[in-house]
């Protein structure tokens, strides 16, 4: 009946964990991520979804050295030390550092970090370098809005797969 195709609209979405040996993870999802070619990393592959209230999420992934951790966490640390370190306020490029954080998960080193970027947007995002994969999870929203609701629940969700021995 017409009452039926009027209500499929206001569906809940069907929550999934998504297997990806190739990159060695698995992650719960409220789509299918549809993965594609990264458009942050060489060579690297992304999952992307969208979230409730115009806000996006994204998964990057791609091959590391054995030293990811001193390489692209102490590099990010710094930027964000730096940043805090400039300002309470909106620094000069128009990043404004929220909060910051070393953080460890699965046994692997990581940073996680919530800024306002220069466009007004806020921008979430959490590095984790595994033994031989870097892992950025990166989501956006609205100015003015809460962190999407749906983001906990999907980092939470997100764990290594034994290697293929």
């Amino acid at each position: 009946t017409s009452s039926a195709l009027c209500q499929s609209g206001n569906e809940k979405p069907t929550w999934k964990e998504y297997v990806y040996p190739e990159n060695g993870f698995a992650i719960t999802l409220p789509s299918d991520p549809h993965p594609h070619k990264s458009s942050q990393m060489l060579d690297g592959t992304a999952y992307s979804v969208s979230l409730s209230n115009g806000a996006e999420f994204s998964l990057h992934t791609m091959h590391a050295a054995s030293n990811c951790a001193q390489v692209a966490l102490d590099k990010q640390a710094e930027i964000y030390s730096k940043r805090k370190a400039d300002s309470a306020g909106a620094q000069s490029n128009g990043f404004r550092t929220i909060s910051f954080m070393h953080i460890e998960r699965e046994g692997c080193k990581g940073i996680e970090f919530v800024q306002q970027v220069p466009n007004g947007h806020m921008d979430y995002e959490r590095w984790i370098c595994a033994p031989d994969r870097l892992y950025v999870f990166v989501s956006t929203w609205n100015p003015g809005q809460n962190q999407p609701q749906e983001l906990d629940r999907i980092v939470k969700s997100w764990r290594l797969l034994p290697p293929n021995k």
